[in-house]
């Protein structure tokens, strides 16, 4: 069977304890819209913490996943995720419930071009498509609302599903 990844290296390996600045800092450099992220994040004082992803520069255009601790849901958040991906400007925001061990959140997220598929604690996931418009969004970064610990995170490069998949067609 084909590797999913394009490289054995990946483009980010944090395995210590790293807080959130740390961690971004070592995202910053990151831009890709074939990525396959493995993050682990704890709650200390946080109770809405995750990863943006396409995101651009500064931030005008991003899609987050986060969990919320308060009433135990996992979300992704399209309200600014392009002016492009719908018919409809703003998409919204959709959750569904999820109990975590402790208040630790494990996400395993692919990202595939317009394709966002995420998976909360390896059982509970989010599908969904994002369009930016802007060509440089394609940038990653943490986010938390209060103290957070970032236990690990991988980042690789990942073919895409998309590429040749359409057949051309015979002369």
């Amino acid at each position: 069977m084909a590797s999913l990844h394009t490289t054995t290296a990946p483009l980010v390996i944090l395995t210590n304890q790293n807080d959130l600045s740390a961690a971004n800092q070592q995202l910053s450099h990151v831009r890709g819209d074939t990525l396959h992220i493995r993050l682990e994040m704890s709650a200390s004082a946080a109770s809405r913490y995750g990863i943006k992803v396409r995101r651009s520069p500064a931030g005008e255009e991003e899609t987050l996943l986060s969990y919320n601790k308060n009433d135990k849901t996992f979300c992704v958040d399209r309200t600014r995720s392009g002016a492009v991906s719908s018919l409809f400007a703003d998409l919204g925001v959709q959750c569904g419930p999820v109990t975590l061990a402790g208040d630790v959140l494990t996400l395993d997220v692919f990202l595939d071009k317009s394709m966002l598929e995420a998976y909360a604690g390896g059982h509970k996931s989010i599908t969904t498509r994002v369009y930016p418009a802007r060509d440089d969004s394609l940038g990653l970064a943490l986010f938390a609302d209060g103290t957070v610990t970032v236990k690990s995170l991988k980042v690789r490069a990942m073919k895409s599903a998309f590429t040749g998949w359409m057949l051309e067609p015979k002369a």
